[in-house]
């Protein structure tokens, strides 16, 4: 019984948390970082490369189903490696500089929640 009392306990405070996010609250306090959101250089690079590492293992796998050849699936993922990654690290950095769909950092009125 106490353990079931726990858990109601918990679930009430998740709902209350719900609501109050759901009335305009934000979840977490942006005051650390200045406002909206920002990502560190090292960050865009690191995701830019691993969304490489991901994309390349993806046309990999799918370039050596095709040809059969090692060889042939390596140059293709290593021809595009470096120069994709390098564009993708420019697109994050640019995207952190603007301020495309960052509007009070909450949903609007209009915009409404997935449900889970």
């Amino acid at each position: 019984m106490e353990k079931l009392n726990e858990y109601e306990r918990s679930l009430s405070n998740l709902q209350t948390k719900k609501q109050e996010y759901l009335n305009g609250g934000s979840l977490a306090s942006s005051d650390k970082m200045g406002g909206n959101f920002s990502e560190t250089t090292l960050r865009s690079a690191v995701k830019a490369f691993l969304w490489r590492v991901v994309a390349g293992s993806v046309t990999f796998v799918t370039s050596l189903q095709f040809s059969g050849s090692f060889a042939t699936a390596l140059s293709i993922v290593g021809s595009d490696f470096f120069s994709k990654a390098f564009t993708m690290f420019i697109g994050e950095r640019l995207m952190n500089k603007s301020q495309a769909g960052r509007k009070s950092g909450r949903m609007g009125p209009d915009e409404v929640l997935p449900k889970l």
